[in-house]
């Protein structure tokens, strides 16, 4: 989003201090390693059936759907994490005000969130996929789960946190 499409979304006496998007493009996580191991597992079993029961030769048949059932939920497991990210990153714009962090969303059925910050705030930079984080909210799974929020994979990562901590910020 441009300034002038965030200007809407905005208070009257708020100030747009900065906008960006995430960086594009398909990145592994390293919490990723269970859904990768899984997704290579039913696609590696797929092909295997179906070499061993076909002889390599397509045939559709009960077993062939079953087999083929197996290697698409193998490749879904495969490469929903990355592309799925890749996706919503694509879509995903962050602006900044003296007030609130904002992260906007365009893919069916998400809305913009707004999270109230004050400069000088806790915010925290992560220098390993270039993120700042500045809220955290906590989800119902097994056990509760504090999950971060923040602009993730930003160029300018030390801008941002320069700014959400109140520091002078660096000269061009």
């Amino acid at each position: 989003m441009e300034p002038t499409e965030w200007a809407a979304h905005l208070g009257p006496d708020e100030p747009l201090l900065w906008h960006g998007k995430p960086g594009n493009g398909i990145r592994f996580y390293p919490d990723g390693w269970g859904r990768l191991a899984i997704g290579a597992g039913f696609t590696a079993l797929a092909l295997g059936l179906h070499y061993t029961l076909n002889a390599g030769r397509f045939d559709i048949s009960a077993v062939s759907l079953l087999i083929l059932a197996l290697l698409l939920f193998g490749l879904f497991w495969l490469l929903l994490d990355w592309f799925v990210d890749a996706f919503i990153r694509s879509r995903t714009s962050y602006a900044l005000t003296d007030k609130h962090a904002l992260i906007h969303v365009r893919v069916p059925g998400a809305k913009m969130q707004a999270y109230p910050i004050t400069i000088g705030n806790r915010a925290r930079l992560s220098r390993v996929n270039s993120s700042v984080f500045f809220a955290s909210k906590t989800v119902q799974t097994r056990s509760k789960t504090a999950v971060k929020i923040g602009f993730h994979h930003l160029r300018d990562a030390d801008l941002v946190y320069a700014i959400l901590a109140g520091r002078p910020l660096p000269l061009e």
